[in-house]
């Protein structure tokens, strides 16, 4: 998955969800989060915890680090980089 700097955790997520074609219903309920809560979350009204984070990407097939924003991935990319060299 490419990351877009702009991309939010919850932008991200939304977007697999789509991709997906499963319902905010479905993915709260398959997440184990209060469709209230994963509604209010989606629209940006609060974070998304990160075990909430880590059931999502279950529920979606996903990995977890794909609902990360740049700003997390890109340092640890480089860190692995030096390490790898």
């Amino acid at each position: 998955m490419v990351h877009m700097a702009s991309k939010t955790t919850p932008q991200l997520i939304e977007q697999a969800r789509l991709d997906e074609e499963r319902s905010l219903k479905w993915t709260a309920e398959k997440s184990g989060i209060a469709l209230s809560t994963f509604k209010r979350k989606i629209n940006g009204g609060a974070d998304f915890t990160i075990s909430e984070t880590r059931r999502v990407a279950l529920a979606l097939g996903r990995k977890p680090y794909e609902f990360l924003p740049d700003d997390f991935i890109a340092p640890v990319a480089q860190i692995l980089n030096k390490d790898a060299a």
